[in-house]
């Protein structure tokens, strides 16, 4: 949970300038989109919403953690619906977070093993559903030949190493670094949506590096995104400890 928040509070201050560009309060128009989803105004709360849930983290009243994850949803939902935000995928992610952390403050104070089994599973699937998004987005010929993460990435980033790249590299040695290098996440996003199948301790710790390495290749730039899974893989990790301690024999 405060992972996902630290991801929402980071991106924050970059999202309201989005809605109110040049401090214009501009309502969009949409056809399919109704007129108070088309406000700035409304964006700008929305996206507020999860960071009412942050009492929640000093808490330990069930009831605040319901609401936080609550709160996370009901913010995402609308920013999933916002003219301004619909296409942004941290809202799909904080959603599906949102919904967990909500279920799992219900059961949270059942010890037993078949609820933390149960609360495993649900955080796995989520997982690999978001897994699974990504990776069918992706499964195209222009992602396979690299196209999208040539100009995203190690054309149009200034920072080391795809400056050096750039400078040192023929285009022709980018293109095929990028052309592999988006196969690889290609490739990496299918295995990983498949995690519900794996053992969970290995498919959080394998789920975590992964979205490690994608956050610092983006330049932080995708931490907001990924926050979300980030935190889900290590509330999987200790679940799976305390399933383990809550069904070992007591002697």
């Amino acid at each position: 949970m405060g992972i996902s928040l630290l991801a929402w509070f980071v991106k924050y201050p970059l999202q309201t300038k989005v809605f109110f560009q040049n401090g214009e309060n501009l309502i969009y128009e949409h056809s399919l989109i109704p007129d108070w989803l088309c406000r700035p105004d409304v964006g700008a709360l929305a996206y507020l919403l999860p960071g009412m849930s942050v009492l929640a983290l000093w808490s330990r009243r069930l009831l605040w953690l319901q609401m936080a994850g609550v709160l996370h949803a009901l913010g995402s939902l609308v920013m999933l619906w916002h003219v301004q935000s619909y296409n942004d995928a941290t809202h799909v992610t904080a959603f599906w977070t949102g919904l967990w952390l909500w279920w799992w403050a219900g059961q949270v104070n059942k010890r037993d093993g078949a609820s933390l089994w149960h609360g495993i599973s649900l955080a796995m699937g989520v997982l690999s559903l978001c897994w699974l998004g990504g990776a069918v987005g992706k499964l195209t010929s222009e992602y396979w030949e690299g196209e999208p993460f040539y100009y995203l990435y190690f054309m149009d980033k200034p920072q080391f190493p795809f400056s050096y790249w750039r400078e040192h590299l023929s285009n022709e040695q980018i293109h095929t670094m990028a052309r592999w290098f988006s196969r690889a996440v290609v490739v990496s996003e299918c295995v990983l949506a498949t995690g519900f199948l794996w053992p969970a301790r290995l498919a959080a710790v394998a789920g975590l590096l992964t979205l490690t390495g994608m956050v610092i290749i983006s330049q932080l730039q995708l931490f907001s995104v990924l926050g979300p899974l980030m935190g889900l893989s290590i509330a999987v990790a200790w679940l799976v400890e305390k399933e383990s301690a809550a069904t070992q024999p007591h002697s």
